[in-house]
Protein backbone atom coordinates (compact mmCIF):
# COMPACT_ATOMS: atom_id res chain seq x y z
CA UNK A 1 0.00 0.00 0.00
CA UNK A 2 2.75 2.44 0.64
CA UNK A 3 5.80 2.88 -1.49
CA UNK A 4 9.08 1.88 0.64
CA UNK A 5 11.55 3.95 0.21
CA UNK A 6 14.68 3.07 2.62
CA UNK A 7 17.98 5.35 3.72
CA UNK A 8 15.16 8.38 3.74
CA UNK A 9 17.47 10.98 5.10
CA UNK A 10 17.04 14.37 3.47
CA UNK A 11 19.52 13.89 0.80
CA UNK A 12 18.01 10.60 0.11
CA UNK A 13 14.36 11.91 -0.14
CA UNK A 14 15.16 14.72 -2.30
CA UNK A 15 17.41 12.97 -4.69
CA UNK A 16 15.05 10.08 -5.40
CA UNK A 17 12.64 12.50 -7.12
CA UNK A 18 13.70 12.05 -10.87
CA UNK A 19 11.51 11.48 -13.91
CA UNK A 20 8.01 12.89 -15.13
CA UNK A 21 4.69 12.58 -13.03
CA UNK A 22 1.42 10.52 -14.97
CA UNK A 23 1.16 8.13 -17.35
CA UNK A 24 3.23 7.58 -20.53
CA UNK A 25 -0.66 6.43 -21.66
CA UNK A 26 -2.41 8.35 -24.68
CA UNK A 27 -5.73 9.45 -23.24
CA UNK A 28 -6.99 11.68 -25.74
CA UNK A 29 -9.72 9.70 -26.64
CA UNK A 30 -10.96 9.73 -22.93
CA UNK A 31 -10.32 12.99 -22.92
CA UNK A 32 -12.59 13.71 -25.45
CA UNK A 33 -15.22 12.09 -24.35
CA UNK A 34 -15.05 14.02 -21.23
CA UNK A 35 -14.72 17.20 -22.61
CA UNK A 36 -17.75 16.71 -24.91
CA UNK A 37 -20.04 15.86 -22.27
CA UNK A 38 -23.47 16.86 -23.26
CA UNK A 39 -25.77 19.14 -20.76
CA UNK A 40 -27.87 16.47 -19.15
CA UNK A 41 -25.30 14.03 -18.17
CA UNK A 42 -24.28 16.87 -16.28
CA UNK A 43 -27.58 17.09 -13.69
CA UNK A 44 -26.09 15.02 -11.09
CA UNK A 45 -23.51 13.59 -9.61
CA UNK A 46 -24.46 10.08 -10.62
CA UNK A 47 -25.65 10.84 -14.24
CA UNK A 48 -22.13 12.44 -14.92
CA UNK A 49 -20.08 9.67 -13.54
CA UNK A 50 -21.86 7.22 -15.75
CA UNK A 51 -21.67 8.53 -18.59
CA UNK A 52 -17.79 9.73 -18.23
CA UNK A 53 -16.70 6.35 -17.26
CA UNK A 54 -18.88 4.82 -20.18
CA UNK A 55 -16.12 4.23 -22.80
CA UNK A 56 -13.46 3.69 -19.67
CA UNK A 57 -11.62 0.09 -20.98
CA UNK A 58 -10.02 0.14 -17.12
CA UNK A 59 -9.99 2.11 -13.53
CA UNK A 60 -6.99 4.28 -15.15
CA UNK A 61 -9.21 5.71 -17.69
CA UNK A 62 -11.94 6.00 -15.69
CA UNK A 63 -9.88 7.86 -12.97
CA UNK A 64 -8.57 9.84 -16.19
CA UNK A 65 -12.70 11.05 -17.66
CA UNK A 66 -13.01 12.47 -13.62
CA UNK A 67 -10.41 14.26 -13.24
CA UNK A 68 -10.42 16.09 -16.73
CA UNK A 69 -14.11 16.75 -16.46
CA UNK A 70 -13.65 18.68 -13.22
CA UNK A 71 -10.15 20.46 -14.38
CA UNK A 72 -11.85 21.85 -17.75
CA UNK A 73 -15.12 22.52 -16.11
CA UNK A 74 -14.91 23.96 -12.25
CA UNK A 75 -13.37 27.59 -12.14
CA UNK A 76 -11.56 28.39 -9.07
CA UNK A 77 -13.63 30.41 -6.67
CA UNK A 78 -10.97 33.39 -6.22
CA UNK A 79 -13.78 35.80 -4.03
CA UNK A 80 -14.06 32.78 -1.67
CA UNK A 81 -10.30 32.77 -1.90
CA UNK A 82 -9.78 36.48 -0.64
CA UNK A 83 -12.56 36.76 2.03
CA UNK A 84 -14.66 34.91 4.43
CA UNK A 85 -17.22 34.53 2.50
CA UNK A 86 -19.07 31.20 2.42
CA UNK A 87 -17.83 28.36 -0.29
CA UNK A 88 -19.10 25.56 -1.92
CA UNK A 89 -18.06 22.08 -1.08
CA UNK A 90 -21.16 19.84 -1.12
CA UNK A 91 -20.55 18.05 -4.52
CA UNK A 92 -24.22 18.57 -6.19
CA UNK A 93 -23.45 22.66 -5.52
CA UNK A 94 -19.74 22.67 -6.97
CA UNK A 95 -21.66 20.70 -9.64
CA UNK A 96 -24.53 23.54 -10.21
CA UNK A 97 -22.52 25.68 -9.66
CA UNK A 98 -19.40 25.18 -11.24
CA UNK A 99 -16.80 27.31 -8.81
CA UNK A 100 -15.04 25.95 -5.81
CA UNK A 101 -11.94 26.53 -3.92
CA UNK A 102 -9.86 22.49 -3.36
CA UNK A 103 -12.41 21.24 -0.85
CA UNK A 104 -15.26 21.35 -3.44
CA UNK A 105 -12.81 20.17 -6.32
CA UNK A 106 -11.59 17.04 -4.10
CA UNK A 107 -15.19 16.51 -2.35
CA UNK A 108 -16.53 16.08 -5.87
CA UNK A 109 -13.66 14.10 -7.40
CA UNK A 110 -14.02 12.13 -4.79
CA UNK A 111 -18.16 11.76 -5.21
CA UNK A 112 -17.85 10.85 -8.87
CA UNK A 113 -15.28 8.63 -7.79
CA UNK A 114 -17.55 6.78 -5.70
CA UNK A 115 -20.35 6.87 -7.73
CA UNK A 116 -17.81 5.30 -10.52
CA UNK A 117 -17.05 2.36 -8.16
CA UNK A 118 -13.63 3.52 -7.69
CA UNK A 119 -11.90 3.84 -3.90
CA UNK A 120 -10.87 7.34 -3.69
CA UNK A 121 -10.53 9.43 -0.27
CA UNK A 122 -10.09 13.02 0.26
CA UNK A 123 -6.96 14.27 1.83
CA UNK A 124 -6.47 17.21 4.05
CA UNK A 125 -2.97 19.29 4.32
CA UNK A 126 -0.56 21.92 3.77
CA UNK A 127 -0.10 22.88 0.56
CA UNK A 128 2.77 25.29 -1.16
CA UNK A 129 0.55 27.43 -2.95
CA UNK A 130 -0.78 31.05 -4.00
CA UNK A 131 1.40 33.57 -1.62
CA UNK A 132 3.69 30.99 -0.36
CA UNK A 133 7.49 31.88 -0.33
CA UNK A 134 9.83 29.26 0.02
CA UNK A 135 11.20 29.19 4.12
CA UNK A 136 7.61 29.68 5.11
CA UNK A 137 7.57 27.66 8.17
CA UNK A 138 3.59 27.79 8.55
CA UNK A 139 1.99 24.18 8.49
CA UNK A 140 -0.78 24.58 10.50
CA UNK A 141 -3.86 25.14 9.64
CA UNK A 142 -4.12 23.31 6.60
CA UNK A 143 -4.52 24.99 4.02
CA UNK A 144 -5.19 22.75 0.87
CA UNK A 145 -7.31 19.19 -0.32
CA UNK A 146 -6.40 16.51 -3.09
CA UNK A 147 -7.28 12.90 -3.50
CA UNK A 148 -6.10 9.80 -3.66
CA UNK A 149 -7.53 7.08 -5.65
CA UNK A 150 -6.97 2.77 -5.40
CA UNK A 151 -5.69 1.51 -8.14
CA UNK A 152 -3.98 -1.61 -9.42
CA UNK A 153 -3.35 -2.50 -5.68
CA UNK A 154 -2.03 0.84 -4.42
CA UNK A 155 -2.62 4.13 -3.30
CA UNK A 156 -1.97 6.63 -6.05
CA UNK A 157 -2.12 10.44 -6.01
CA UNK A 158 -3.64 13.27 -7.39
CA UNK A 159 -4.77 17.19 -7.63
CA UNK A 160 -7.74 18.48 -9.56
CA UNK A 161 -7.80 21.82 -8.27
CA UNK A 162 -3.82 22.40 -9.58
CA UNK A 163 -4.36 20.65 -12.11
CA UNK A 164 -7.16 22.87 -13.10
CA UNK A 165 -4.85 25.96 -13.36
CA UNK A 166 -3.26 28.24 -11.23
CA UNK A 167 -3.63 31.69 -9.95
CA UNK A 168 -1.16 34.46 -11.68
CA UNK A 169 0.75 37.18 -9.55
CA UNK A 170 -2.53 39.70 -10.21
CA UNK A 171 -4.34 37.13 -8.77
CA UNK A 172 -6.39 35.89 -11.31
CA UNK A 173 -7.12 32.02 -11.81
CA UNK A 174 -5.88 30.87 -15.09
CA UNK A 175 -6.90 27.89 -16.78
CA UNK A 176 -4.49 25.68 -18.01
CA UNK A 177 -4.63 21.97 -17.69
CA UNK A 178 -1.49 20.24 -16.25
CA UNK A 179 -1.04 17.05 -16.51
CA UNK A 180 1.96 16.79 -13.74
CA UNK A 181 -0.74 16.54 -10.95
CA UNK A 182 -2.61 13.23 -12.26
CA UNK A 183 -1.36 10.29 -10.54
CA UNK A 184 1.64 12.00 -9.32
CA UNK A 185 4.73 10.68 -7.94
CA UNK A 186 4.97 10.33 -3.94
CA UNK A 187 8.61 11.37 -3.75
CA UNK A 188 7.37 14.15 -6.35
CA UNK A 189 4.05 15.81 -4.57
CA UNK A 190 5.88 15.82 -1.12
CA UNK A 191 7.67 18.76 -2.15
CA UNK A 192 4.27 20.97 -2.02
CA UNK A 193 1.63 18.71 -0.46
CA UNK A 194 2.37 17.81 3.32
CA UNK A 195 -0.84 15.70 4.49
CA UNK A 196 -2.25 15.57 8.07
CA UNK A 197 -2.01 11.72 7.79
CA UNK A 198 1.39 10.94 7.39
CA UNK A 199 -0.20 7.46 5.71
CA UNK A 200 -0.80 9.33 2.74
CA UNK A 201 2.29 10.81 1.43
CA UNK A 202 3.08 7.32 0.45
CA UNK A 203 6.35 7.14 1.86
CA UNK A 204 8.24 4.97 4.44
CA UNK A 205 9.07 6.57 6.50
CA UNK A 206 7.04 9.36 5.93
CA UNK A 207 8.80 13.07 5.73
CA UNK A 208 8.71 15.24 9.20
CA UNK A 209 7.49 18.11 8.78
CA UNK A 210 10.76 20.25 9.34
CA UNK A 211 12.51 18.01 5.77
CA UNK A 212 9.16 19.31 4.56
CA UNK A 213 10.15 23.01 5.01
CA UNK A 214 13.41 22.62 4.60
CA UNK A 215 12.95 21.63 0.74
CA UNK A 216 13.90 23.53 -2.19
CA UNK A 217 10.52 24.83 -3.69
CA UNK A 218 10.20 22.69 -6.90
CA UNK A 219 7.62 23.34 -9.11
CA UNK A 220 6.00 20.92 -11.91
CA UNK A 221 8.99 22.18 -14.82
CA UNK A 222 11.48 21.10 -12.68
CA UNK A 223 10.53 17.15 -13.19
CA UNK A 224 9.39 17.82 -16.80
CA UNK A 225 12.97 18.55 -17.66
CA UNK A 226 14.35 16.01 -15.92
CA UNK A 227 16.26 18.15 -13.80
CA UNK A 228 17.93 16.54 -10.38
CA UNK A 229 19.16 17.88 -6.99
CA UNK A 230 23.05 17.75 -6.32
CA UNK A 231 23.17 16.29 -2.38
CA UNK A 232 25.41 19.24 -1.57
CA UNK A 233 22.72 21.71 -2.18
CA UNK A 234 19.58 19.91 -0.66
CA UNK A 235 17.73 22.93 1.79
CA UNK A 236 18.92 27.13 2.70
CA UNK A 237 22.49 27.55 1.00
CA UNK A 238 25.06 29.53 2.52
CA UNK A 239 26.72 31.99 0.23
CA UNK A 240 29.65 33.37 1.11
CA UNK A 241 31.37 35.78 -1.80
CA UNK A 242 31.52 33.70 -5.19
CA UNK A 243 29.03 30.20 -4.37
CA UNK A 244 28.73 27.37 -7.45
CA UNK A 245 25.56 25.46 -7.30
CA UNK A 246 25.40 22.12 -9.17
CA UNK A 247 22.12 20.84 -10.60
CA UNK A 248 21.52 17.22 -12.77
CA UNK A 249 20.78 18.45 -16.10
CA UNK A 250 20.83 14.97 -18.82
CA UNK A 251 18.53 16.99 -21.25
CA UNK A 252 20.59 19.60 -21.06
CA UNK A 253 17.96 21.96 -21.02
CA UNK A 254 18.17 25.80 -21.17
CA UNK A 255 18.69 27.53 -17.12
CA UNK A 256 18.23 30.87 -16.25
CA UNK A 257 17.68 32.63 -13.27
CA UNK A 258 17.28 35.61 -11.03
CA UNK A 259 17.95 36.90 -7.53
CA UNK A 260 15.01 37.88 -5.30
CA UNK A 261 15.07 40.42 -2.50
CA UNK A 262 11.90 41.52 -0.41
CA UNK A 263 10.29 40.86 -3.93
CA UNK A 264 12.12 42.51 -6.03
CA UNK A 265 14.62 41.23 -8.96
CA UNK A 266 18.17 42.08 -8.58
CA UNK A 267 20.41 42.91 -11.55
CA UNK A 268 21.17 40.00 -13.14
CA UNK A 269 25.24 39.92 -13.52
CA UNK A 270 25.37 38.38 -10.06
CA UNK A 271 24.02 35.21 -11.94
CA UNK A 272 26.11 32.88 -14.36
CA UNK A 273 24.69 29.41 -15.66
CA UNK A 274 25.56 26.88 -18.03
CA UNK A 275 25.77 23.23 -18.72
CA UNK A 276 28.51 21.06 -18.12
CA UNK A 277 28.24 17.59 -19.38
CA UNK A 278 25.12 16.48 -17.62
CA UNK A 279 24.88 18.87 -15.10
CA UNK A 280 24.21 22.55 -15.37
CA UNK A 281 26.44 25.25 -13.12
CA UNK A 282 25.08 28.16 -11.45
CA UNK A 283 27.33 30.76 -10.15
CA UNK A 284 25.82 33.45 -7.53
CA UNK A 285 28.00 36.00 -6.51
CA UNK A 286 26.59 37.07 -3.00
CA UNK A 287 24.73 40.51 -3.25
CA UNK A 288 25.46 41.35 0.27
CA UNK A 289 24.14 40.25 3.57
CA UNK A 290 20.71 38.56 3.89
CA UNK A 291 18.18 35.93 3.16
CA UNK A 292 17.56 36.02 -1.04
CA UNK A 293 15.51 33.45 -3.14
CA UNK A 294 17.42 32.38 -5.69
CA UNK A 295 14.57 31.36 -8.37
CA UNK A 296 15.95 29.27 -11.26
CA UNK A 297 13.45 28.87 -15.16
CA UNK A 298 13.82 26.25 -17.60
CA UNK A 299 13.00 25.56 -20.99
CA UNK A 300 14.04 22.61 -23.13
CA UNK A 301 17.35 22.28 -25.44
CA UNK A 302 17.15 24.83 -28.19
CA UNK A 303 13.37 26.54 -27.63
CA UNK A 304 13.51 29.67 -28.01
CA UNK A 305 9.48 29.71 -26.03
CA UNK A 306 8.92 31.24 -22.77
CA UNK A 307 10.82 30.06 -20.01
CA UNK A 308 9.12 28.38 -17.06
CA UNK A 309 9.72 28.43 -13.40
CA UNK A 310 11.41 25.50 -12.28
CA UNK A 311 12.48 25.78 -8.28
CA UNK A 312 13.45 28.00 -5.81
CA UNK A 313 16.58 27.64 -3.50
CA UNK A 314 16.72 29.94 -0.47
CA UNK A 315 20.25 31.76 -0.09
CA UNK A 316 21.72 33.05 3.59
CA UNK A 317 24.30 35.96 2.33
CA UNK A 318 26.91 36.89 3.61
CA UNK A 319 28.66 40.63 2.78
CA UNK A 320 30.84 40.59 -0.30
CA UNK A 321 33.75 43.35 -1.31
CA UNK A 322 32.26 42.57 -5.19
CA UNK A 323 30.37 46.37 -6.80
CA UNK A 324 31.09 45.38 -10.39
CA UNK A 325 30.03 43.12 -12.53
CA UNK A 326 30.43 39.60 -10.79
CA UNK A 327 30.34 37.80 -13.99
CA UNK A 328 29.87 38.61 -18.01
CA UNK A 329 26.60 39.21 -19.29
CA UNK A 330 24.62 36.18 -21.26
CA UNK A 331 22.37 36.55 -24.09
CA UNK A 332 19.96 33.85 -25.04
CA UNK A 333 22.17 33.20 -27.84
CA UNK A 334 24.46 31.31 -25.44
CA UNK A 335 22.63 28.88 -24.15
CA UNK A 336 20.81 27.78 -26.81
CA UNK A 337 23.54 27.13 -28.93
CA UNK A 338 24.79 25.42 -25.43
CA UNK A 339 27.66 26.77 -24.97
CA UNK A 340 30.99 26.68 -22.31
CA UNK A 341 32.83 29.28 -20.99
CA UNK A 342 36.13 28.21 -19.66
CA UNK A 343 37.72 31.80 -19.01
CA UNK A 344 37.52 34.55 -17.82
CA UNK A 345 34.35 34.17 -15.71
CA UNK A 346 34.83 37.39 -14.10
CA UNK A 347 32.29 40.28 -15.62
CA UNK A 348 34.77 43.01 -15.11
CA UNK A 349 38.23 42.97 -16.80
CA UNK A 350 41.10 45.23 -16.12
CA UNK A 351 42.09 47.58 -18.88
CA UNK A 352 45.24 47.35 -20.51
CA UNK A 353 46.07 43.87 -19.88
CA UNK A 354 46.36 40.45 -21.83
CA UNK A 355 43.50 38.02 -20.88
CA UNK A 356 42.98 34.92 -22.87
CA UNK A 357 39.68 34.18 -23.86
CA UNK A 358 38.48 30.30 -23.97
CA UNK A 359 35.24 28.50 -24.98
CA UNK A 360 33.15 25.69 -26.55
CA UNK A 361 30.39 26.48 -29.02
CA UNK A 362 28.83 23.83 -30.79
CA UNK A 363 28.17 24.17 -34.79
CA UNK A 364 29.68 27.42 -34.60
CA UNK A 365 31.61 28.25 -37.47
CA UNK A 366 33.27 31.25 -36.19
CA UNK A 367 33.87 32.44 -32.68
CA UNK A 368 35.01 36.55 -32.75
CA UNK A 369 35.96 39.44 -29.80
CA UNK A 370 34.98 42.25 -30.48
CA UNK A 371 36.15 45.49 -28.73
CA UNK A 372 36.67 49.22 -30.33
CA UNK A 373 34.93 48.27 -33.35
CA UNK A 374 37.69 45.89 -33.96
CA UNK A 375 37.04 42.04 -34.69
CA UNK A 376 39.44 39.07 -33.56
CA UNK A 377 38.57 35.96 -34.76
CA UNK A 378 39.59 33.38 -31.80
CA UNK A 379 41.36 30.40 -32.92
CA UNK A 380 39.57 26.83 -33.41
CA UNK A 381 39.87 23.57 -32.41
CA UNK A 382 36.45 21.79 -33.30
CA UNK A 383 34.05 23.60 -31.03
CA UNK A 384 36.93 25.00 -28.65
CA UNK A 385 37.49 28.71 -29.55
CA UNK A 386 40.49 30.59 -27.70
CA UNK A 387 42.31 33.76 -28.02
CA UNK A 388 44.45 36.01 -25.78
CA UNK A 389 43.78 39.40 -26.64
CA UNK A 390 44.67 43.17 -25.01
CA UNK A 391 41.81 44.72 -23.58
CA UNK A 392 40.65 47.93 -23.76
CA UNK A 393 38.38 50.23 -21.71
CA UNK A 394 34.87 50.37 -22.54
CA UNK A 395 33.04 47.19 -23.88
CA UNK A 396 33.76 43.57 -24.81
CA UNK A 397 31.71 41.14 -26.30
CA UNK A 398 32.21 37.67 -28.04
CA UNK A 399 30.00 36.79 -31.00
CA UNK A 400 29.41 33.45 -33.22
CA UNK A 401 28.48 32.70 -36.67
CA UNK A 402 26.48 29.86 -37.22
CA UNK A 403 25.81 27.61 -40.29
CA UNK A 404 23.23 29.45 -42.93
CA UNK A 405 23.42 32.35 -40.83
CA UNK A 406 24.58 35.66 -42.53
CA UNK A 407 24.63 37.75 -38.85
CA UNK A 408 26.70 36.69 -35.51
CA UNK A 409 25.05 36.10 -32.60
CA UNK A 410 26.07 38.06 -29.52
CA UNK A 411 27.25 35.16 -26.57
CA UNK A 412 28.56 37.52 -23.97
CA UNK A 413 29.13 41.06 -22.68
CA UNK A 414 32.31 42.40 -20.54
CA UNK A 415 33.18 45.54 -19.04
CA UNK A 416 36.49 46.77 -19.04
CA UNK A 417 37.69 49.23 -16.37
CA UNK A 418 39.32 50.21 -13.36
Amino acid sequence: MIKTMTKRTLAGIILAIAGLSGSSQDFSTIDRHALNAPAQAEETVESLASYLIEPAQNDTEKIRALFRWITANINYDIRSLRSTAMHFSDPNDVLKIRSAVCDGYSTLFEALGRAAGLRVVKINGFAKGYGYEIGDSILHPSNHSWNAVWLNGQWQLLDATWGAGHIDESGRFIRAFDEFFFLTKPGELINTHFPENPQFQLINPPVTAEIFIGMPYLKPAFFKQRLGLNSHHLGTIECRGRTRILLENPLRAQLTARLIYNGKSLNESQLFIQNQGSNAVIHVMSPGQGSYVLRIFVRRPHDRGEFEWAMDYLLNCQPSPQNKPAFPTVFSSFSQADAYLFRPLSGTLIPNRSVQFELTVPEADTVVIIQDNQWVRMARNNNHFIKTVRVNPGELQIGALFPGKTRYEILLKYEVHD
